[in-house]
């Protein structure tokens, strides 16, 4: 009877030492797994493209003034008669042009209208925007706008052709896998440094496409705040060539 006895606390007490150890590996290496996922490293990835605009759209705005309606009419339509006959004239098909309305302005009708108002009454305004692919001919033909302000014609807000690059979702792709290779190397050596290795992603952020004139260091979130629109090296949309860029963020475990 005592032998049973004491085989049954041996059994007992082998029990309760296996059920520790398992509590304690368990426990254990749970704690260091959980150590392993604290363990990673924060990079950002580069990728930057130099690209050419594929449209260029160009707004011609013609006003005229005076204090008789019927001739400043008469100079507004002989005016658009004019530029239109320019764009012809430049091999600017009528297809890339699209006429806008005309608007008038009745100074004496403002409610705060001054006595200088009863000169030059009326304000007419006409619109014209060309849409074109052939980006270099539309550069070369407002280049020549001094032609007609030889003629009479005035022209506001004349800034020049704006250039669009149309097919950024076309490189995107290309763009966030080399910014996510740059990425990675940068991980890798990090862990390197560090006695580790670079283990799956725990978190990636891609980024913003920025577009930016060629040869500027200001990108068109920054141009919102800082650029001069007047100056048009630092204005993306006035020049043609341009450079986009996107910045990944992401995170890597490392593991030894």
């Amino acid at each position: 009877m005592p032998n049973r006895t004491l085989v049954t606390s041996v059994v007992i007490a082998l029990i309760i030492s296996i059920g520790l150890f398992c509590i304690g590996y368990f426990t254990g290496n749970g704690f260091y797994k959980s150590r392993m996922n604290d363990r990673y490293v924060t990079v950002k990835g580069l990728s930057e493209r130099d690209v050419s605009a594929d449209l260029a759209i160009w707004n011609i705005k013609l006003v005229s003034t005076g204090d008789d309606l019927t001739a400043v009419q008469d100079k507004i339509e002989k005016d658009k008669q004019h530029l239109l006959t320019f764009l012809n004239d430049n091999e600017i098909a009528n297809t890339a042009i699209e006429e806008g309305q005309f608007n008038v302005v009745d100074l004496m009708a403002e409610r705060y209208r001054t006595e200088q108002t009863k000169q030059n009454r009326y304000i007419i305004n006409y619109n014209v925007t060309v849409r074109s692919n052939e980006v270099a001919k539309i550069g070369k033909v407002a280049a020549k706008t001094g032609e007609l302000l030889k003629q009479g014609l005035v022209l506001t807000d004349n800034v020049g052709p704006t250039y669009v690059f149309t097919k950024l979702n076309d490189i995107k792709p290309a763009m966030i896998a080399e910014a996510t290779k740059s990425a990675r190397i940068s991980a890798e050596q990090f862990a390197l440094d560090s006695g580790s290795k670079v283990g799956s992603i725990r978190r990636a952020s891609q980024g913003i496409f920025s577009i930016s004139a060629k040869n500027s260091s200001i990108t068109n979130n920054d141009q919102q705040q800082y650029a001069d629109p007047m100056n048009p090296m630092n204005n993306e949309a006035l020049q043609v060539d341009k450079k986009i860029r996107v910045v990944s963020t992401i995170d890597y475990y490392l593991v030894k």
